[in-house]
């Protein structure tokens, strides 16, 4: 599991460290990562530099400064819609605006250690439960000497190219030897498409679909061969159909 505080205060950033530490030597079979940002803004920064970092868990602050926890968690919110939030603050009148970003709990400070240990273990329940009951909507692809989870939601289209695939997504193009076939079978279903050779395409973001052509709506254009415009059709139908 990894966690991430956001606190700009020190003292508050370690006792939080300590209670996160204590909790994990009870339950020692987990690996537990924790990192810890001092503002809004480095806490941004390092996820736009390292877009393969995904926190389970994130601390936040609402009185941080200038950009404060709550518009730090619309941003995130924007990005990330499984990270769960859990704001700390010292004004329990705040709690309301919580419900705008689906924030997980809300720990007044002073922290307590009962406090924080059973939201962790409520976390970690609800991770877990969360894998068991989703792990057929996200990928785990290992790249970079790391394993990486990627939610099927979130990728727009795959393309091969030589020896690798692309994965394209809204945040990121993350790049892996392998073969498309092997995404294909993986992501079998009619809400991916194999329009071309060297496509496979989510139709969940396709806007328009022509002959020949797939608009997605990031404005890419999926080429469609002439040898799958059928299978192009029955898996827009399927689709669709099973939406309704």
């Amino acid at each position: 599991m990894r966690i991430a505080i956001c606190e700009d205060n020190p003292i508050h950033a370690k006792i939080l460290m300590r209670m996160i530490e204590k909790w994990q030597e009870k339950v020692s079979d987990q690996v537990i990562k924790t990192e810890v940002f001092q503002s809004a803004e480095q806490f941004l920064c390092s996820i736009d530099e390292d877009a393969q970092s995904v926190f389970d868990l994130a601390f936040l602050d609402i009185g941080l400064k200038r950009m404060d926890g709550m518009e730090l968690a619309k941003r995130l919110r924007e990005e990330n819609n499984h990270m769960i939030i859990v704001f700390t603050t010292a004004d329990a009148l705040s709690a309301p605006k919580g419900y705008e970003v689906e924030a997980f709990r809300y720990l007044v400070k002073p922290l307590h250690g009962d406090q924080v240990e059973a939201v962790l273990t409520q976390v970690y329940d609800k991770i877990q439960m969360t894998r068991n009951k989703t792990k057929n909507d996200a990928l785990v692809i290992s790249y970079d000497g790391e394993s990486h989870r990627i939610w099927k939601q979130d990728i727009y289209y795959i393309e091969a190219t030589g020896h690798y695939v692309e994965i394209h997504t809204a945040r990121r193009i993350i790049r892996v030897r392998s073969k498309l076939d092997a995404f294909e079978s993986e992501l079998k279903s009619p809400q991916f498409c194999r329009c071309h050779r060297a496509f496979l395409c989510n139709l969940y973001y396709a806007e328009t679909i022509n002959k020949d052509t797939i608009l997605m709506t990031d404005g890419t254009k999926l080429p469609v061969s002439r040898s799958r415009q059928r299978e192009v059709n029955e898996c827009m139908i399927a689709y669709y159909t099973a939406k309704l």
